[in-house]
């Protein structure tokens, strides 16, 4: 799902590549591209010291105006020092934002996202006709009620900035068809929000919401409502009233139940409840025919209600990490004749009953892929085991034996079993699971703030072309990490915890000997299994986009290489973030950058021309690490470069550069 605050069809050049040492003197990246401006080539120059001047210059991708030489870089200053800024900044500031909004007069469009905003120009609430308005990833902490006063906005987007509350006059933009929240600190949603009745889409992840009131409800034109990384511990029942709703993002809250009304969502196709704290389900999703992918993983879950696994056009169920005992196959979908079956259900980590798992078995070869571990097939009688349908992955679950009940996913799959667990199997047949050999090189896949086990497929495709055009080669284990909860694999006890919520505040109320304890502890649990895994392989190769990418880099001392994709090292400026106070803040910063500076591996951050994403990667001031400048207008830069076949061979090239280095390695140790 791209966010909200970014280009939603990424403008790539196939033929630009920048490259440069992160502790190099000069802190610019210079990208020169060539873009189609009506049918004029422009061409642009792009500095990292600008906090978002891409995405200032772009709406939808195509340039209306460009800033040129200085005020380029007053610009940057600007959004860089918003507490420091000179007489002269301030002045060609104020140049920049009339022009701006003169501009607006005839687009009805204004963009000052990622410009170090900390209040709004009053000009700005004189455009009467305004539609879409993007303040995103400034520094506000409030807005004023004046922005009531702008009645013909469809779309507003105010995420990524420190903002507390929204304004009451927010319900007079009866108009709003989208609003974009996320990455703020907000509590609660203002009275009577239920008067924005066109709105389809209501983006809220990354803040700080208790709780939701029933008028929620009401908004029956909803089609996206995301909701990630928040503190709810439960939904109204009036949600069941959002007919019209076609996903939902619910993922690292804590919600305890989901209320039965949820069954009531005919037109939804997506819901994520992953990483809460559920015990149960609605029992009854006989009405959700529309229902294409769902994940209750990381939960304390005792069973799945049989009609889950029945809808019609469900592709993918994700249940792994809960107190499953049973999977409920009495119901199970058969494909139809000649067509190959949809359904792929996840459902490792799961305490599955031996008896009633040996019995499901040959129904579970109505499924694309059924995902189990080996302890749960081990479990079983021997006897069971010789008929197992080819639909049947079996994989390791990495969890030290004092931590088997904490969250977080740790999937390992064995090369020599293209993925299925095919010798697992053979060695769970003669019960010699410790036996299993181990690749020489292992490849760690870091998940998102997506909840969600990533890279799969692309790791699929290289794997199968390393397999046909360098046999000689030895292959790598792949191991999927993945934190449900949304908290940037820091265990987010402390992310939720003391030391006072106030966004800039925390920092005078927490000491410096507080966030240096908090260091040790930040992601100790992740660490910990990582540690576990890692010490069994000479090559150890990790990769990961935004929070995934953080997670790399958080953990490089483990590693060999890490490959990182757009990583947020600040989450104080980060557009997205999760909704945690400065001292875990300045804890992830200071355990992340302390990783870096201790590896001995090559480290290396891909990012594109959005602004956010280069100043993040200005702070890795290490020389192990190597910055690639992309012409991707965008955060999603591994999607655009799968889109235009340049994810596959840059990550092969990163593989085969470690199955050699494990190679020369092997060779090593059998000479001693």
């Amino acid at each position: 799902m791209i966010p909200s605050y970014v280009s939603p069809s990424p403008v790539l050049s196939p033929n630009i590549t920048v490259k440069q040492r992160a502790g190099n003197t000069s802190n610019d990246i210079h990208v020169h591209r060539r873009q189609v401006l009506g049918q004029k080539f422009v061409h642009a120059r792009c500095l990292t010291a600008s906090r978002g001047v891409s995405p200032l210059l772009e709406s939808k991708g195509i340039r209306k105006t460009v800033v040129r030489g200085t005020r380029a870089n007053t610009v940057a200053a600007y959004a860089q020092q918003p507490t420091s800024r000179s007489s002269e900044e301030d002045i060609e500031m104020d140049r920049f934002l009339r022009m701006k909004i003169s501009v607006a007069q005839s687009t009805d469009n204004l963009d000052l996202s990622n410009i170090g905003l900390t209040e709004l120009p009053s000009e700005l609430f004189e455009l009467n006709e305004l539609k879409e308005l993007s303040l995103a990833g400034n520094y506000l902490t409030h807005l004023p009620e004046d922005l009531g006063r702008l009645t013909a906005l469809e779309k507003l987007n105010i995420a990524g900035n420190q903002l507390h509350e929204l304004p009451q006059s927010l319900v007079n933009l009866t108009d709003l068809e989208g609003l974009w929240a996320h990455g703020n600190l907000l509590r609660t949603l203002p009275v009577g929000i239920a008067a924005l009745r066109k709105l389809r889409t209501l983006a809220l992840s990354g803040n700080r919401l208790e709780a939701l009131e029933p008028e929620i409800g009401e908004l029956v034109m909803l089609e996206s409502l995301t909701l990630s990384g928040n503190r709810l511990r439960q939904l109204p029942e009036t949600i069941g009233n959002l007919s019209a709703l076609n996903e939902i993002f619910l993922h690292g809250n804590e919600l305890e139940t989901i209320p039965e009304s949820f069954s009531r969502l005919t037109s939804l196709g997506e819901a994520m409840l992953q990483g809460n704290r559920l015990k149960a389900l609605p029992q009854d999703f006989s009405a959700l025919r529309e229902l294409w992918n769902f994940s209750c993983a990381d939960n304390q879950l005792e069973g799945l209600p049989p009609t889950l696994l029945t809808r019609p056009l469900l592709k993918g169920c994700y249940a792994y990490g809960n107190n499953i005992r049973r999977i409920p196959t009495e119901a199970l979908p058969s494909a139809p004749p000649g067509t190959p079956p949809l359904m792929q259900l996840w459902i490792e980590g799961n305490p599955l009953e031996p008896g009633p798992l040996a019995e499901a078995l040959p129904k579970l070869g109505a499924l694309r892929t059924v995902g189990l571990d080996e302890s749960q097939m081990a479990a079983i009688p021997p006897s069971a085991l010789d008929q197992v349908p080819a639909s049947i992955h079996v994989s390791e679950v990495v969890a030290a034996k004092e931590q088997e009940d904490d969250v977080g996913y740790f999937k390992l799959s064995r090369w020599g079993d293209g993925g299925r667990g095919v010798r697992l199997m053979d060695r769970l047949r003669q019960r010699e699971v410790e036996d299993v050999p181990r690749a020489g090189m292992l490849l760690i896949a870091f998940g998102s703030a997506t909840g969600e086990p990533n890279w799969g497929r692309v790791l699929k495709r290289v794997r199968a072309e390393l397999a046909e055009t360098s046999p000689s080669l030895p292959g790598f284990d792949l191991m999927y990490v993945v934190d449900p909860s949304r908290g940037w694999y820091g265990q987010d006890v402390l992310c939720k915890d003391a030391c006072q919520p106030g966004f800039g505040a925390a920092l005078q109320e927490c000491s410096v000997a507080e966030a240096a304890v908090s260091n040790e502890e930040l992601g100790k649990l992740y660490r910990s299994r990582l540690e576990h895994i890692t010490s069994k392989y000479p090559r150890v190769l990790m990769l990961g986009e935004s929070m995934g990418a953080s997670a790399g880099l958080m953990f490089s001392d483990l590693a060999t290489n890490v490959v990182a994709f757009c990583p947020q090292v600040d989450l104080s400026t980060a557009p997205i973030r999760p909704a945690c106070n400065e001292r875990f803040y300045s804890s992830l910063q200071s355990t992340l950058l302390g990783a870096v500076e201790a590896t001995k591996g090559k480290v290396t951050v891909h990012i594109g021309e959005w602004g956010p994403d280069r100043e993040q990667a200005k702070i890795l001031k290490n020389s192990q690490v190597e910055i690639v400048v992309h012409p991707v207008d965008s955060h999603r830069v591994a999607m655009a470069l799968n889109r235009y076949d340049k994810l596959l061979p840059l990550l092969k090239s990163s593989i085969v550069r470690e199955l050699e280095m494990a190679t020369i390695a092997g060779a090593r140790l059998m000479s001693t």
